[in-house]
């Protein structure tokens, strides 16, 4: 009995073993498309093997097609006009986003989808191939235009969230006047959306409603997270990651928390996965195991201070693409490439 229970045991290990090397290796497979000095790249896991798809510069918001062999993209096209970023910061050209692209996920064969009169913020696939999502504003839209809780776009900000058919022909449907960013859930039936919180330069608070608009609701306690947003489905479509801000009160006292929170699809047990107040980590996208996260991370305030122009920082600016994992209780991102707007390729 003794040798057959240690027998057992050794077997438990190396089929754990090798269900453990599977996956790694699979994982290493894993591609992920992103921004990098305005231009859009793919590379690795671990940010080996990096490699240009676009040439130019002034592209954005890369999202894989369901199947991992397109990238839709988004372009943008000079206006004639200039602006200053900072104060004491030089004039730049100002571009707008208004042109949807579609490649290969090699590169290859770019092509413009449709070109649109207004501003695109986001556009991206519905997971079922069907129709594309977009945060937009139409030319249409006043700069006054307000928000249905009473809030007001600023300097023409208000965006929307519509759909188009996947082919770019009819013109765009509002699903919600009122939208920063979205994403479907995996069976095409809900969708996971941004808005402004109110009072209006408070933040942005995340909702979910049905793909069609309808029984539009908070996913989570507004009052405990006064704000959160790049909220993610799992691939399965059981969890919901994003970034967020909780508020702590003990003993008179409050302060904040603000981070990388998982939860179920409902918003229901929020958990942190990675809090550290020398981090800005956001746009978590899901690896396809479930399992791992590539993220924008960057160290506060010190890259703060350098992108405001502020002058040099007594702390390194670290910015850039990184990877966490969800297995490990407490690890720390690893950078593995700068760049932003991360999304892991499906299998």
């Amino acid at each position: 009995m003794a040798l057959d229970s240690a027998r057992l045991a050794a077997f438990s290990v190396v089929v754990l073993l090798a269900s453990h090397l599977a996956t790694a290796q699979a994982h290493e497979k894993d591609r992920i498309v992103y921004v990098d000095t305005g231009g859009i790249y793919l590379s690795n896991w671990d940010g080996s093997d990096k490699k240009a798809l676009t040439t130019g510069g002034h592209v954005d918001t890369p999202t894989w097609s369901s199947d991992g062999q397109k990238i839709l993209y988004v372009r943008e096209t000079p206006t004639g006009e200039t602006y200053t970023p900072y104060v004491g910061q030089k004039p730049v050209e100002r571009y707008v986003a208004n042109e949807l692209y579609i490649m290969n996920r090699d590169g290859s064969a770019p092509h413009m989808l449709r070109h649109l009169d207004g501003i695109i913020r986001q556009a991206f696939w519905s997971p079922d191939g069907k129709n594309i999502g977009l945060i937009y504003r139409p030319k249409t839209w006043d700069k006054t235009r307000p928000y249905k809780n009473g809030t007001w776009g600023i300097n023409g900000t208000l965006t929307g969230f519509f759909t188009l058919p996947a082919d770019g022909q009819g013109e765009p449907t509002m699903v919600l006047e009122q939208a920063t960013e979205a994403r479907w859930s995996p069976d095409s039936k809900k969708v996971l959306f941004a808005i402004l919180s109110y009072p209006p330069g408070t933040g942005f608070v995340t909702h979910i409603a049905n793909a069609d608009g309808s029984k539009e609701m908070p996913l989570i306690d507004e009052k405990l997270f006064p704000y959160s947003a790049d909220a993610r489905w799992s691939p399965s479509g059981r969890q919901i990651v994003l970034s967020a801000t909780r508020i702590h009160e003990e003993s008179g006292s409050r302060s904040f928390a603000t981070g990388i929170y998982i939860m179920n699809a409902d918003g229901s047990n929020v958990q942190p996965v990675f809090v550290d107040p020398a981090w800005d980590c956001q746009v978590p996208a899901w690896a396809p195991d479930g399992k791992n996260l590539a993220l924008f991370c960057k160290t506060m305030p010190a890259c703060e201070t350098v992108a405001r122009s502020q002058g040099p920082s007594t702390d390194p600016c670290i910015m850039g693409l990184f990877t966490l994992s969800l297995d490990n209780s407490g690890a720390k991102p690893v950078k593995i490439t700068e760049g932003s707007s991360p999304e892991v390729a499906p299998r």
